[in-house]
């Protein structure tokens, strides 16, 4: 999903909130029985609608918040193999110098 597309979901799931405020307090309701069931399915709809907005948002952010923990991971392990290998170095340097130095 494009940063912008992301953004856009972000501002209409705070939209959809501010209006699922308003349609499901049954106090603004009306009277009449058919009425009231019309607002209580719109209240409904806001809310499903708000719900599945909402987990595209929060799986992008995952997916972000994961990348982004990747990322670090992987310059840990980068920077510790970098850490090894120069270990590893550092001891066939020794491991060689004793072996020229029982050879002579």
């Amino acid at each position: 999903m494009r940063t912008d597309q992301y953004e856009n979901f972000q501002r209409l799931s705070e939209l959809l909130a501010d209006e699922l405020v308003v349609e499901a307090n049954p106090n603004q309701w009306p009277v009449d029985e058919e009425k009231r069931e019309k607002c209580k399915k719109n209240a409904l709809s806001t809310l499903v609608l708000l719900t599945r907005i909402n987990g595209l948002v929060n799986a992008v952010e995952g997916k972000r918040a994961g990348a982004i923990a990747q990322s670090h991971i992987e310059k840990e392990m980068e920077a510790e193999m970098v850490a090894v290998a120069r270990e590893t170095t550092k001891l066939l340097n020794r491991l060689q110098a004793g072996e020229s130095e029982r050879s002579n």
